[in-house]
Formats: structure tokens, sequence, C-alpha cells
């Protein structure tokens, strides 16, 4: 291999995973907004992805991420960003010490199939994209990156507004590039 030659690059597509903020649950609904530490971890988080040309931002359509989105968006200077209800909260298995129903199991793991078939293919060219979503979402995601059993996402553990990475290649082969980084987040912003 000449020394050109090694300079050549693929095109790569970065698919970033931004957990949404913390959020205040609301009785019955499993859902809610945002805190004022869970804004702040969400404009923190903005500024520090304004380092990526972000092509692309998608957020789940659920309050706490689409709350979430909207800060991000706002400091990363993105005026157009979609919901999808795609980018939901998943329970991919059972939960020791929980009942999961096989119909949610079963409709979580092909939520996850989903995902991955309309966010993780191959580009043309090298982008970035930004998915704001939710845990149990992400270590679904990672895991079948990495080909880990179903049930590992259980021993994942991730915070408010961590990022995930995940880069694929013109194959179309997926590769982790980091996993909950937070080293953005002060110690006060560090909720999970």
């Amino acid at each position: 291999m000449t020394k050109s030659e090694s300079r050549t690059s693929v095109p790569v597509r970065c698919v970033h995973l931004l957990r949404h903020g913390q959020y205040t649950p609301e009785p019955g609904r499993g859902d809610g907004p945002l805190t004022p530490l869970g804004r702040r971890q969400a404009k923190t988080a903005g500024r520090y992805l304004k380092r990526w040309p972000i092509r692309q931002l998608s957020a789940s359509d659920l309050e706490r991420a689409s709350e979430t989105a909207t800060i991000v968006a706002r400091e990363m200077g993105v005026s157009r960003w979609e919901q999808s209800a795609l980018l939901r909260e998943v329970v991919p298995s059972a939960i020791p010490g929980a009942r999961v129903p096989l119909e949610k199991r079963r409709a979580s793991r092909e939520a996850v199939e989903r995902v991955l078939a309309r966010y993780f293919g191959s580009s043309a060219s090298t982008r970035h994209d930004l998915l704001v979503c939710h845990g149990n979402l992400i270590r679904a995601l990672v895991c079948a990156v990495i080909g880990a059993p179903a049930t590992a996402w259980l021993r994942l553990a991730t915070r408010h507004c961590a990022l995930t990475s995940i880069a694929v290649l013109p194959d179309g082969e997926r590769r982790l590039i980091r996993y909950g980084e937070g080293a953005y987040l002060s110690d006060s912003l560090l909720t999970g």
C-alpha cells in the first residue's frame, strides 16, 4: 500500500445516540417533562454535539425525548428535526422481578430491528446523524451491534444525556465507537 492509498477514506455513517435528560414521570403515563436538571443536561449535550456536522436529527415522540431534542437542536443551531414513534422505549426481554408480557417483548425486539433497518444503513458519503431516544433502546441497539445476547442490555447502564456512537461501514458492518460517554457533563449533571 502506498502512502496515498493509506490516506484514502471510506464513507462512514456515524449514528450518535443521545439518551434524553432527567425527567419527572407523570402517574399513569410513564412519561413526563424534563426536570430543570434535565434541561441543563440537554443544553450541555447540545453544546458538546456542535462539534459534529449532524446531517439529520431524529427523536422519539415521547415528551422527555422530544423536549431534550428541542433543547439540543437549539444549542446546535439545527432548525429542523423529525419525531418518530419508532424511537420509543423498548423492553426486549424479561426483567427479573417484573412482569413483561411476551407480546411486549416480541414487539420491542421487532422495534429494535426496525430502528436498525431505518437508521443504521450504510451511506455513500461520510455523515453524522443524531437520535435522541431512550436508555433501553440504546442498550438493546448496542447489544445487537456487538452481537451480545438479547438479555445483555439488562447489565448495561446509561446516564441521562450520555452519548453512544455507532459507525456503519460501506459494507453495512456496524461498529461500536463509544458507549455512554458523559465526560462533557459535570459531576453535578450526572444522573442515570
